[in-house]
């Protein structure tokens, strides 16, 4: 069976860092978790996580998302941090699978400075393994327990 390629992504605009700052690894397993709810529970993990951005950037999320996320039923994702350049970023991988379709789906999550800690500053979807590693990660991928 030969899938089509889906590509989503979502950026903040560069700007001022947010006063306030979330936890990368806590949001990160709240997406994960939130992936068998479908597309209105990411939605509003990835608004929660977006909270700090400016309502402009927020209002992107959902016309670039929603209709890639909506082709799938998925189930519970897996964390693995890819990318830690503690204090300065650091990037978590989340990867997810609908067996209905034979598809496996990657969300790459990226997390910059904040005054205190970290703000959620971008995040990418793809079903292609090759396409979501054309960025290569900065470290090898150590799984994180969402517990």
């Amino acid at each position: 069976m030969i899938h089509r390629l889906l590509t989503a992504s979502a950026l903040v605009l560069f700007g001022a860092a947010p006063a306030l700052a979330g936890d990368p690894v806590a949001e990160t397993c709240g997406l994960a978790a939130a992936l068998p709810g479908g597309t209105g529970a990411i939605m509003d993990q990835l608004n929660a996580m977006a909270s700090l951005w400016a309502a402009s950037d927020r209002a992107k999320l959902g016309p670039v998302m929603e209709p890639e996320l909506g082709k799938f039923k998925m189930e519970a994702g897996k964390v693995w941090i890819v990318g830690d350049l503690d204090p300065f970023m650091r990037e978590l991988l989340v990867v997810s699978a609908d067996r209905n379709q034979g598809t496996t789906l990657y969300f790459r999550v990226i997390y910059e400075s904040a005054p205190d800690g970290f703000y959620f500053k971008n995040v990418r979807f793809n079903s292609d393994f090759y396409a979501i590693i054309s960025d290569p990660f900065l470290q090898a991928p150590a799984p994180v327990n969402c517990g």
